[in-house]
């Protein structure tokens, strides 16, 4: 899937979608995506994240609601809730090696993520195409954002998503507003030793829903 695909159908495609999905009376498309496993000829090498994380802290969710609005010259827009979604499509063949696994949120207390318990983590963004064990020295004047990594909970509960084929996407909260309920949902990808794996090829693209 290259930008141009990605700017000119997948864009519009998944901001019709969530807006059937959501009922949303606004929705922006932002954040693309695409990770390949395993560097494979001219495909270069974006590794999965490896920890449970949600992608934003409540504050950086409420920041960034704010900020979509001024970027696509609607800065007055007024709403009564925010909420930020991910959706997530594999395009390699199952079994994939490192499958995306997601948090039923219904098991992770209301104050996870609320407090200081959790672990913040902040967000850098570059194009490097140097070996992922040669990094470049990170500037910490360029964290963009910030998100909450979930330590090891035992009453937790996991589903795992190792088959999934390129007409499925996976839909999940990132953060919501409406904290009544579920309002994120923690995430990550792990190694899957089953037999005949296939390099894992995906693509993950967020949107903002916004609510009058």
């Amino acid at each position: 899937m290259d930008e141009e695909q990605i700017n000119n159908i997948y864009f519009p495609e998944i901001e019709k979608f969530v807006e059937e999905l959501t009922g949303a009376d606004k929705v922006i498309v932002y954040g693309c995506v695409v990770r390949v496993a395993k560097q494979n000829g001219e495909k270069l090498q974006q590794p999965p994240a490896a920890d449970a994380h949600v992608d934003f802290t409540i504050q950086e969710a409420k920041k960034l609601a704010r900020e979509l609005l001024v970027g696509h010259g609607d800065p007055d827009y007024q709403f009564k809730r925010a909420l930020h979604v991910s959706n997530w499509r594999a395009f390699s063949p199952g079994p994939q090696d490192w499958p995306l696994a997601v948090c039923d949120a219904r098991t992770v207390k209301d104050e996870e993520g609320k407090t200081n318990s959790i672990i913040e983590l902040d967000v850098w963004s570059e194009d490097v195409k140097a070996p992922y064990d040669v990094l470049p020295e990170l500037d910490p004047a360029i964290v963009t954002r910030e998100s909450k990594a979930f330590p090891y909970q035992p009453w937790h509960k996991w589903f795992y998503f190792s088959n999934m084929k390129r007409d499925e996407v996976m839909v999940f909260k990132l953060n919501d507003s409406d904290m009544e309920g579920v309002w994120r949902t923690p995430h990550t990808a792990f190694p899957n030793d089953a037999p005949d794996v296939h390099p894992r090829e995906s693509v993950e693209i967020r949107a903002c829903a916004y609510f009058k």
